[in-house]
């Protein structure tokens, strides 16, 4: 198989308060991962163990404190802004919140259509259309605007908007968790249906087990901004060794649904 992701040695650290009398607080200590194209992986853990930082790492928005990420077997923080930009079409985000990720003034055919727009292609209706169907929306979706959707129909036309340069990878931060329990479902097959016709890769960054076990080939488990525990997210999720996960699978799953182990 081939490797499509990894993170080598990555440190990150945010300073609070003054630039000369401030805080500086590291939120990743030494992470290392690389997974293969097809796979999709899970980064699990509490909120403020830094996966959302990870994950605007490996989008590019920003830039460790050192160490390197490799898509591809490109360094993507020794990319030009021209190389940067032909990178992003390979690598798009679905975020958290469905209200806040599309812009309101936008019609689902402008918000559709901006990706082609900003790497220079021309967007075609027939496409714009094809997307829409196959996150289960209606053509007529084009004319409309976000306010005119449910949580769960702006999280499908987000997914679609992530489709639009046919990436290699997406980074979904923590996609389900402003949904219904009953729209989740929905939504988690959605990521299952594109992964498999698309022969996408997936960072799929989230807090609940349960959901992990279901979309994902590998998990990470992280606390406090190191990596506690990794491997095939089978064994992790019914049978986890470390602290940290056995913490967070007794915090997201009922008795009756977990696994052996040390749990």
């Amino acid at each position: 198989m081939t490797e499509l992701l990894r993170v080598e040695n990555i440190n990150k650290s945010y300073v609070s308060g003054s630039a000369w009398g401030g805080i500086k607080t590291q939120v990743l200590k030494n992470i290392n991962f690389a997974f293969n194209k097809g796979e999709s992986y899970g980064l699990l853990g509490p909120s403020g163990c830094g996966k959302s930082t990870l994950a605007r790492l490996i989008l590019a928005l920003e830039k460790p404190d050192s160490g390197k990420i490799f898509i591809e077997g490109q360094d993507i923080f020794s990319l030009n802004s021209k190389e940067l930009k032909q990178l992003r079409k390979k690598v798009q985000p679905v975020f958290q919140d469905p209200y806040a990720s599309l812009n309101p003034r936008m019609t689902i055919e402008e918000v559709l259509s901006e990706p082609f727009i900003i790497h220079e292609e021309k967007p075609v209706n027939t496409v714009l259309k094809k997307l829409l169907s196959q996150v289960g929306l209606a053509e007529t979706s084009l004319e409309k605007y976000p306010h005119e959707f449910s949580g769960g129909q702006r999280q499908r036309i987000a997914i679609a908007r992530a489709l639009t340069l046919n990436p290699k990878l997406i980074v979904a931060d923590e996609p389900l968790s402003s949904l219904d329990v009953s729209v989740q479902a929905q939504i988690l097959n959605l990521f299952a249906d594109i992964k498999e016709e698309y022969g996408l890769s997936l960072v799929f960054i989230s807090h609940d087990f349960a959901l992990s076990k279901f979309l994902c080939t590998r998990v990470v488990v992280m606390d406090k901004g190191t990596i506690a525990e990794e491997g095939p997210a089978e064994n992790v999720i019914l049978h986890p060794q470390s602290t940290a996960a056995q913490t967070l699978l007794k915090a997201v799953l009922p008795l009756g649904i977990q696994g052996g182990g040390n749990v």
